[in-house]
């Protein structure tokens, strides 16, 4: 009898044959019992703050999404942030948006959390972007010059203190372009608001956000 392919489910950690499986990448994937689980949010682009145009988020924060961005995260599963970026390819019906752009750009890691964690989860998502548009990642064009508290433990003002002039943005890097910029989750948009002003200050021409996964302030404890 031939053996049937079988792919890790992210959702209920088990392996499973791939009749059982809604989407699949590499090795792992989600299972269709697990994928009716997943919440989308209402048409998944948000008004947003005064420097982003829009932001592009298809998940809501919560249960099985929640709980493999935390695995991506923090628990060095890289390629969760892999897969999860092409699941939210497969929801996302305008993409247009996404490709009216000229480079991508991760929210950047200050030097102190990047060599504690190992590697950018925005990077990820980012370069897997760019292979599905066929567009180039650009990480040397914006910096996180300082190191913050993480946002998820602040509320308020406190979140624009907490990041104001925390970034820069490299002038010739991004003048005159139409940014894509990239994060896991979107909260209250504190971060992607700042960087996107020290984007539109270095001369970019828009900025558009792209996570994936809207929280609200109460659900995110990242």
């Amino acid at each position: 009898m031939l053996e049937l392919e079988r792919y890790f489910c992210v959702g209920c950690n088990f392996n499973k044959p791939k009749r059982y499986m809604y989407s699949v990448f590499r090795n792992i994937g989600i299972c269709k019992d697990c994928e009716e689980s997943i919440r989308l949010t209402k048409d998944m682009t948000f008004e947003t703050k005064e420097f982003i145009d829009i932001v592009i988020a298809p998940f809501l924060y919560g249960g099985v999404i929640s709980e493999t961005v935390r695995a991506f995260k923090f628990s060095g599963q890289k390629l969760y942030g892999t897969f999860l970026t092409a699941l939210a390819l497969q929801y996302l019906e305008n993409k247009y948006l996404l490709n009216d752009c000229d480079v991508i750009i991760p929210v950047p890691l200050h030097k102190y959390r990047l060599e504690e964690r190992g590697y950018n989860q925005s990077e990820i998502i980012a370069d897997r972007l760019a292979k599905a548009l066929d567009k180039d990642v650009d990480t040397n064009a914006l910096f996180r010059i300082r190191d913050t508290l993480h946002q998820s433990s602040l509320t308020g003002y406190r979140r624009i203190e907490n990041v104001k002039g925390a970034f820069i943005a490299d002038e010739g890097a991004v003048s005159g372009k139409r940014i894509l910029l990239v994060d896991d989750i979107y909260t209250m948009g504190e971060t992607a608001n700042e960087c996107a002003r020290m984007l539109i200050g270095a001369g970019a021409k828009s900025v558009v956000v792209f996570a994936l996964c809207k929280a609200t302030e109460k659900s995110s404890s990242l």
